[in-house]
């Protein structure tokens, strides 16, 4: 597992989520929910169920990428 520990919340855009995963090079990402003083993990986000589902999405943000360009990373990082 990566440190510090990276995730997203289930509001955030799938298009965003993949870019983070790329941008940081890891290949499961947990959703966490926030409750009243705690955090709850709901799922989890693999690249790989991504590639399989959404094929032309992993292959866009590749291509951005690699073509330099930033990609958005302000999600949650603990």
């Amino acid at each position: 597992m990566s440190e510090p520990l990276i995730v997203v919340s289930p509001e955030e855009r799938l298009e965003k989520a993949v870019g983070l995963m790329m941008a940081q090079k890891i290949k499961k990402l947990p959703v966490i929910e926030a409750e009243t003083d705690s955090f709850r993990i709901i799922g989890m986000l693999s690249l790989i169920d991504v590639a399989r589902l959404h094929p032309e999405l992993v292959q866009g943000i590749k291509s951005l990428s690699e073509s330099s360009e930033e990609l958005d990373t302000s999600f949650y990082v603990t």
